[in-house]
C-alpha cells in the first residue's frame, strides 16, 4: 500500500532538489491518484461500481497538488443509492483520513451538483475541471454533458460576466497595503486564481482549456509565471508545514535563498526574489485583462452597428473603445502610440483587442526611436496633464514595454520592491502613485482637510516640471545610494535626451535631489531654531521651488503608505514651510540680529506681563527665560507656560494635557523641577501608559525649572483621557521621588509583546549619527534603529547615564524603524567637541541597542 507520507518526503527532497514546480505538483497529484484509486479498489465492492464515481475536482482535478493541499474528491452516485454503497463509502472516506491525506469530499447526486452549482460559484468552478478515477465513467460523462446543457451554454455571458467580476472583487481585496507587502499567492492579483480564472473562462466561452488567441510570447509568460509560483508555494508549504498561500516577511528571504537569488551591489538578494515575483503576477494580471477583452468583443454584435468617431486617420471610437487600422498607424506617426492613451483616458473608453496587440508590434519595432522623439515627448506630456486617473493606463504602458521603450533608464526600478514595512508598492508603482497625487491634489480632491497643500498646489505654474519630477523622483533606488543623487544624474540624462529648456532641467533635477528635504528637516531637526531654518531657506532658493517641493513631498509621502503619510507628519512639514517662506519673501539669507529680536521679544513680553506684574518682577522672568527657548517659542505659548509654572508654587510638578486637530493625538507640557535623568523618566512613564511619543521639546530655565513638553498618540477613546493623564501624574511624581524602578516595569510590561520578532520582519541596521554643524546650540545625536517598546526611554536613560542634557527630542517611526534625534549638551553646557567623548557615545547607544535586539 501507497506511504502517502513517505511518497511526500520523496518528493520534497526533490523538491529541493531543484525540480520545477509543476513537476512537483503533478508528481504529488499522481500520488494521490494512486492512493485513492487503490483504497477505492481495496474497499468498494465491485457490485456497486456502477452506482457510484469518484472524481478529483477543483486543485486537484487541475493536477495542482502541492505538499499540504486539500484533496477536493466528488462522489457522484445514482439517485438511490444501495446501502452497501454507503456504507462502503464511509469505510473509504475513513481510510483517506486515517492514512493522513487532507481530504475535502461531497456524496451527491448530478441533480445536486447542478442545483449546488447554481447556487455555490466555487463549487461550479471546481466541477469546470473534473477529472474521472474510478467507478461508473458514463456517470461522469452525464454530469458533463448535463453541466453544459443545462448551465453553461445557456447561461453563458453571465458565468463570464461572474467570473470577471469576482476577479475584480478579489483583486480590489488583495491590492489592501497588508497584502502588497506580503501578497497571497493563490488569491492575490495575478496570482495563481487568475491562471484559473483563465482557465475557468476558456472552458465556458469555447468549451476547451487550451488558450486560443495567445502569441507564443503570451503563452511562455504564462507558463514560466505558473511554474515559478508553484515552486514558491510548494517552498512555502515545505517551510511552514501546513497549507499557507500568504507570502509573509518570515518566508521571503528563506524563499529567496532557496530559488538562489543573490545580493547585487544594490539590491538585496529577497528584492530580487520578489521583483521576479512581481513580474510575473504583473504580467499574468494584464494577460487576463487582456483575453476578457478578446471574449467582451466576441460576445458583442458586429462591428457596423455602432456609431464611430474618427479621432485621427486610422484610428476610430466606436462602442467605448478604441480601435486601430493597423500597426502602420503607429509606425507612420510614433506619437499616437501616446495619443492613444490620452484619449482612451479623456474619453473613459478602452482599446480593442487588435489594437493592443497592434500596440506590442509597433512598440517593439520602434522601441530604439522612441526615446529621442520630440513629438513623442509632447505627446507624453500631454497625457501626463490629463485631468483624468492615468493610473490604469501607465500600467497598461508598462505591459506593453512602452514605457520602458520611451525610457529605457526605467528597466533599473521595474517592478522593484523596497523590503520594508514602510513602502507599500513597487518603486514603478509608487512613481506613477506620485504623479497621481500631485493632480489629485491640484483638482481640490483634499481641499477639506489639507487646504494648504491643495492652495499651494493649484499656485504652481510649472505642471510640468512637478509631474517629471514625481514621475523621477525615485529613479536612484534603481542605480545605488544616495538614490537622491543617483536619481537626479539619471533623470538629467532624459532631459537632455528630450531636450528641455535649461530652467526646466535644472528645477527637476533640484526637486529630484532634495525631495527628502522638507520631510527630514520637520522631523528631525529643531525648526524653532532660526539657524536651522535659513539654512534650509538657503537651499532652497525661492518660493517657487518650495511650493514644488511642498507638493512633490505631500504626494510622495501620500503615494508611499499609511505610515509614511500621517496628519503630524504633514503638520510638521507646513509649519516649516510657512517658515520658510516667510523667509524667503523677506530674502533674509544671513543670520538675523538675534539680539534686536531678542529686544522685541522682550518688549512684548513685558507689554503683556505688566497687567500682573511690576517692570522689575517683569523683567525678572524674562532673565530667567533661555535665549533659544525665547526665539523658537510663540508669546502666547510663553504667557501659558508661565502661567503653568505658577502653579508649582512647592508642588513637585504641575500636567496639563490638550487634544489636537488630529484625533488620538496629544499635546502635554509638564512643569517641575530639574533634576537628572529626568527627561528619561517623562519618557518612560508615557511608555508606560501606553502612549507612542512622536515628538519632545525639553526646556530647563535658569532657575532650575524644566518644561517637557511632549506630543503623543494613543489608541485609547477620548472618554478615558482624563484618567489616563491622572495615571500619568501619579506614575510621574513617583518616578521623580525615586519611588518606582521604572526599567523593571517596563521590562515586565513588554516581556510578552514580541509582535516585532514574531513576524520576521525585515532587518533594519543599527545606526548612530553625531553632527555639531547644523546646531547652534547643540551637538545632534540621530539614531536609526529597528523599533521596539519603549525605546525612547531607553536611549534617553542611556545618554543621562553618559552625563549629557537632552534638550529636543524628534521621533520619527515606521512599523519596522525609527529616527530618534536628540539635541543634547555636556552636563556642564556646550557641545560635545572631544572625538573621544563621541566615539563613547557612539559606541555605548550600539552597544545597549544590540542587547535590546538579543
Amino acid at each position: 500500500m501507497i506511504d502517502l507520507v513517505k511518497e511526500r518526503e520523496e518528493l520534497i527532497k526533490k523538491h529541493l532538489a531543484g525540480a520545477s514546480g509543476i513537476e512537483i505538483v503533478n508528481g504529488y497529484t499522481q500520488v494521490v491518484d494512486k492512493f485513492i484509486k487503490e483504497q477505492w479498489e481495496r474497499l468498494i465492492p465491485k457490485t456497486v461500481v456502477d452506482e457510484v464515481a469518484i472524481i478529483a475536482i477543483g486543485g486537484y482535478g487541475r493536477k495542482e497538488m502541492s505538499f499540504y493541499s486539500d484533496a477536493d474528491l466528488l462522489i457522484l452516485h445514482v439517485e438511490k443509492p444501495s446501502a452497501i454503497l454507503k456504507d462502503a463509502i464511509v469505510h473509504f472516506v475513513q481510510s483517506l483520513w486515517d492514512n493522513k491525506l487532507k481530504l475535502d469530499h461531497s456524496f451527491r447526486t448530478i441533480e445536486e451538483c447542478l442545483q449546488i452549482a447554481k447556487s455555490d460559484f466555487f463549487a461550479f468552478m471546481a466541477m469546470l475541471t473534473p477529472r474521472f478515477l474510478g467507478g461508473n465513467h458514463a456517470l461522469f460523462d452525464q454530469l458533463i454533458q448535463k453541466l453544459n446543457k443545462y448551465l453553461i451554454i445557456p447561461h453563458r455571458q453571465q458565468i463570464l460576466k461572474n467570473i470577471w467580476e469576482r476577479r475584480e472583487k478579489r483583486h480590489q481585496h488583495y491590492n489592501q497595503h497588508a497584502y502588497l507587502l506580503e501578497p497571497h499567492i493563490k488569491e492575490g492579483s495575478g496570482g495563481l486564481r487568475d491562471i484559473h480564472t483563465l482557465r475557468w473562462a476558456t472552458i465556458v466561452a469555447f468549451g476547451q482549456e487550451e488558450l486560443p488567441v495567445f502569441s507564443p510570447k503570451e503563452k511562455e509568460q504564462l507558463g514560466e509565471a505558473l511554474d515559478f509560483l508553484w515552486r514558491v508555494r510548494n517552498h512555502l508549504h515545505y517551510l511552514s508545514k501546513r497549507e499557507n498561500d500568504e507570502l509573509s516577511f518570515v518566508y521571503q528571504e528563506k524563499i529567496a535563498h532557496f530559488l538562489g537569488f543573490k545580493d547585487s551591489p544594490r539590491i538585496k538578494a529577497v528584492e530580487n526574489f520578489m521583483r521576479a515575483f512581481f513580474t510575473h503576477t504583473f504580467e499574468v494580471k494584464h494577460i487576463t485583462r487582456l483575453f476578457f477583452n478578446y471574449i467582451w468583443e466576441e460576445q458583442k454584435s458586429s462591428f457596423f452597428f455602432y456609431q464611430r468617431k474618427i479621432l485621427a486617420p486610422g484610428i476610430d471610437l466606436c462602442d467605448g473603445q478604441i480601435r486601430v487600422d493597423n500597426k502602420e498607424v503607429f509606425l507612420k506617426q510614433p506619437a499616437l502610440l501616446i495619443k492613444v492613451y490620452t484619449w482612451a483616458a479623456n474619453l473613459d473608453a478602452s482599446f480593442s483587442f487588435n489594437t493592443q496587440i497592434l500596440l506590442s508590434k509597433a512598440v517593439e519595432e520602434l522601441k530604439g526611436y522612441l526615446s529621442e522623439d520630440i513629438g513623442v515627448r509632447d505627446a507624453f506630456l500631454e497625457f501626463l496633464n490629463t485631468q483624468k486617473d492615468i493610473l490604469p493606463f501607465l500600467e497598461d504602458m508598462t505591459y506593453q514595454g512602452l514605457f520602458c521603450a520611451i525610457f529605457p533608464e526605467w528597466h533599473n526600478i521595474l517592478h522593484l520592491p523596497q523590503h520594508n514595512l514602510y513602502h507599500i508598492y513597487t518603486v514603478d508603482l509608487h512613481a506613477f502613485h506620485t504623479v497621481e497625487e500631485v493632480k489629485r491634489l491640484r483638482q481640490g480632491k483634499y481641499k477639506d482637510k489639507y487646504p494648504i497643500f491643495t492652495k499651494v498646489a493649484q499656485t504652481c505654474d510649472d505642471l510640468d516640471t512637478l509631474l517629471l519630477a514625481a514621475l523621477f523622483h525615485d529613479f536612484g533606488k534603481g542605480i545605488g545610494p544616495p538614490h537622491e543623487e543617483t536619481g537626479a544624474n539619471e533623470t538629467e540624462k532624459i532631459l537632455k535626451r528630450w531636450r528641455f529648456p535649461q530652467k526646466i532641467c535644472e528645477n527637476i533635477i533640484w526637486l529630484i535631489r532634495h525631495h527628502l528635504l522638507l520631510s527630514h528637516i520637520a522631523q528631525r531637526r529643531d525648526i524653532g531654531e532660526e539657524k536651522i531654518i535659513i539654512d534650509t531657506a538657503q537651499i532652497v532658493g525661492d518660493t517657487n521651488r518650495l511650493k514644488m517641493l511642498y507638493v512633490l513631498t505631500f504626494a510622495d509621502a501620500k503615494a508611499t503608505g499609511p505610515r509614511a503619510f500621517t496628519d503630524w507628519k504633514m503638520t510638521l512639514i507646513t509649519e516649516l514651510f510657512l517658515k520658510l517662506e516667510r523667509v524667503l519673501e523677506k530674502g533674509e539669507f544671513s543670520q538675523a540680529d538675534i539680539w534686536t529680536m531678542l529686544q522685541e521679544i522682550k518688549e512684548a513680553l513685558i507689554l503683556r506681563l505688566s497687567q500682573q506684574y511690576s517692570q522689575k518682577e517683569a523683567e525678572h522672568l524674562f532673565e530667567v527665560l533661555p535665549h533659544r527657548y525665547l526665539l523658537g517659542t510663540s508669546l502666547e505659548d510663553i504667557l501659558f507656560h508661565l502661567k503653568l509654572v505658577h502653579k508649582l508654587n512647592g508642588e513637585p510638578l504641575v500636567l496639563h494635557w490638550e487634544g489636537t486637530s488630529q484625533p488620538q493625538y496629544y499635546k502635554v507640557t509638564i512643569a517641575t523641577w530639574d533634576a537628572p535623568g529626568l527627561f528619561a523618566k517623562m519618557a518612560g512613564v508615557l511608555s508606560l501608559e501606553g502612549f507612542n511619543i512622536v515628538n519632545a521639546q525639553a526646556h530647563t530655565w535658569k532657575n532650575k525649572i524644566a518644561l517637557d513638553t511632549f506630543w503623543v498618540s494613543t489608541k485609547s477613546e477620548r472618554e478615558r483621557m482624563p484618567q489616563k493623564w491622572k495615571n500619568v501624574e501619579e506614575r510621574l511624581y513617583q518616578a521623580i521621588k525615586g519611588e518606582i524602578d521604572l526599567e523593571k516595569l517596563l521590562e515586565a510590561k513588554y516581556y510578552i509583546s514580541e509582535v516585532f520578532m514574531k513576524r520576521g520582519l525585515p532587518q533594519v541596521e543599527t545606526e548612530i549619527k553625531l553632527d555639531n554643524e547644523t546646531s547652534d546650540f547643540y551637538t545632534i545625536v540621530e539614531v536609526y534603529t529597528a523599533d521596539r517598546p519603549a525605546l525612547l526611554f531607553k536611549l534617553a536613560q542611556c545618554l543621562f547615564k553618559l552625563e549629557l542634557n537632552i534638550h529636543i527630542a524628534k521621533i520619527s517611526t515606521r512599523l519596522d524603524q525609527v529616527v530618534d534625534v536628540f539635541y543634547i549638551e555636556e552636563k556642564g553646557g556646550g557641545k560635545v567637541r572631544s572625538p573621544q567623548r563621541i566615539s563613547l557615545i557612539k559606541y555605548t547607544l550600539k552597544t545597549i541597542l544590540k542587547e535590546e535586539k538579543q
